[in-house]
């Protein structure tokens, strides 16, 4: 984020005279007394007149040994005076504290609330005083100087916040102050910062209304600048590229030797790109490699990198992200730009330099897509076992990763291979949820629910058939007649197997199954048939072997 941070100087140097100020009046309120030599709280009070502050301090931890101090308000009052004349800031705030959660209805409260802030303040706690002011507004007491000194106090904690990426918090807390603030000159900086929040959160359009109200107040500002390249950005992610670069030539224009002209020049190349002018956007941005800003350096690298791969200049893109491997020590950086290095080896069918880099990137960083691509690799490199170990990991981290519908065929395949019937299930059950009407899905699942079938889970298959009612298939009708043949309905299984196609792969087992049915009714005939039929149209199948075994 490109932010100027408002100067504070002199604030807390405010704050102290304010705290000295509100003291002389305090000074001037407290009464005197006629000293009884055993009166505590008497001689706690001339003490404190005459500015013998420990002094007085030691009276009142005397006197709140004394049941009646339970009940003295003033005691408490003055116990954080004596503190604050001592610059115990943070010991004096406890007590003014304490005072008011005892003493809710004390008649000090109005003026120890003041303190409250004051000291808050000076203690660099600009939210909670900013709290505790909004409250003395809701009951009427305002103070200009304290909204002075304040005000400049939260718009730095604003820029804490945005840094933080705390943006709720820095809007809610600006929107607060420019209700409070809407007439004072610091209201500039308000919409600043509000234009900055708006434009972290991705809210371009009502960023750009902010920073249009703000130009206003900033003419011949050192923050001019830094706020036209924020209109310009506002514009750039809104799509509004000729409208943006204006405000980027005019930073050029205006502000030639600023960092916001370099970033202008950066953005101005992005337009370019955009725009496919890849020219003009390389030669600005090779202008850029002189600058001493490290940031625009490296996203100039990258930049130019990118521009040579849509170029389809993959050689001269590895050499400009090799550059910018050379130029950073940022691990994020060098991360990514290793990353985009291995997509270009691994499109070039470099698929061991691919490997090589997918491998190193998975060490530093868990990525299921990079783990995913690297199995890709690994296949493509004929190193099929490590593919497939890549891909089962990934697998069972996150069974609804979205592979391709090639790769779970692929993994199905070789757990086929391998007679793994549970991954064999576990990737059907994949493929049949993401990818239905795929034909592979109908053509395997008939041979897999088969498989099922002949394991004697007939109920697991059934649950896989209803699946693929609406599919119009004679193997699943064929697979329909099994099941029923196994559970003994015989009748309706004839009535289907009767229907099979003689060019089904099932055909030779349906006629061993109808040759079964007629032998179990003692239709001899009528097995003798299908029997005739099978040894004649599949004499050198398994089950033409079977047949003859059942029948001899």
């Amino acid at each position: 984020m490109h932010c100027t941070p408002l100067s504070l100087k002199s604030v807390r140097k405010k704050i102290g005279i304010l705290i000295t100020a509100c003291l002389l009046l305090s000074n001037l309120a407290l009464p005197q007394r006629i000293v009884d030599e055993d009166d505590a709280f008497s001689c706690a009070a001339v003490a404190f007149n005459e500015g013998l502050y420990e002094l007085s301090i030691e009276f009142l931890n005397k006197y709140f040994t004394q049941p009646e101090a339970e009940k003295n308000d003033y005691a408490l009052f003055l116990y954080g005076i004596n503190l604050l004349k001592l610059k115990e800031y943070q010991e004096s705030l406890t007590k003014f504290e304490q005072l008011l959660k005892k003493f809710p209805n004390s008649t000090y409260n109005k003026e120890v609330r003041k303190y409250i802030i004051i000291i808050q303040m000076f203690l660099n706690m600009p939210l909670e005083a900013w709290e505790n002011y909004k409250n003395e507004i809701a009951a009427g007491g305002r103070d200009p100087e304290i909204e002075k000194n304040l005000g400049y106090m939260l718009l730095n904690e604003m820029g804490k916040l945005l840094q933080s990426g705390d943006y709720e918090k820095a809007e809610n807390t600006l929107n607060q102050m420019e209700q409070v603030f809407n007439e004072t000159d610091i209201v500039r900086e308000i919409l600043y910062y509000q234009g900055l929040v708006l434009y972290q959160k991705n809210n371009f359009e009502l960023a750009e209304k902010k920073f249009t109200s703000a130009i206003a107040f900033f003419k011949n500002h050192k923050l001019e600048p830094e706020i036209l390249l924020k209109l310009g950005d506002c514009l750039f992610n809104l799509k509004k590229y000729a409208e943006s670069q204006k405000y980027y030539d005019e930073i050029i224009a205006r502000f030639p030797r600023s960092e916001q002209a370099e970033w202008a020049k950066f953005q101005t190349s992005l337009i370019y790109k955009r725009n496919m002018k890849y020219k003009e956007a390389r030669k600005i941005l090779s202008g850029l490699l002189k600058t001493t800003n490290s940031d625009i350096l490296l996203r100039s690298l990258w930049e130019l990198g990118k521009i040579a791969e849509l170029e389809d200049k993959k050689d001269e893109a590895i050499t400009w992200y090799n550059k910018l491997l050379e130029t950073t020590k940022n691990e994020e950086i060098l991360l990514r730009t290793k990353l985009q290095l291995g997509y270009i080896y691994f499109n070039q069918k470099n698929y061991k330099k691919a490997i090589e880099i997918f491998s190193e990137y998975l060490k530093q960083k868990h990525d299921q897509d990079i783990m995913n691509i690297l199995g890709t690799a690994f296949y493509n490199n004929d190193q099929i076992d490590s593919a497939m170990n890549t891909w089962e990991q990934l697998f069972k981290e996150n069974p609804d990763y979205p592979f391709s519908i090639e790769t779970l065929k692929i993994m199905y395949n070789f757990y086929r291979e391998k007679e793994n019937r549970e991954m064999m299930k576990n990737i059907f059950d994949t493929m049949l949820k993401k990818y239905p009407e795929d034909n592979f899905i109908l053509t395997e699942g008939i041979m897999f629910i088969n498989e099922i079938i002949d394991t004697g889970k007939t109920e697991e298959a059934m649950g896989y058939l209803k699946k693929f009612e609406t599919k119009k298939n004679p193997e699943l009708m064929f697979l329909n007649a099994k099941i029923l043949y196994l559970n003994g309905n015989y009748q309706d299984s004839e009535k289907m197997l009767k229907e099979i196609d003689k060019k089904s792969p099932f055909a030779p087992e349906a006629l061993f199954l109808l040759i079964d049915i007629n032998l179990k009714k003692s239709m001899i005939k009528e097995a003798q048939i299908y029997y005739v039929k099978l040894l004649t149209l599949f004499p050198k199948t398994v089950w033409a072997q079977k047949a003859q075994a059942m029948m001899a």
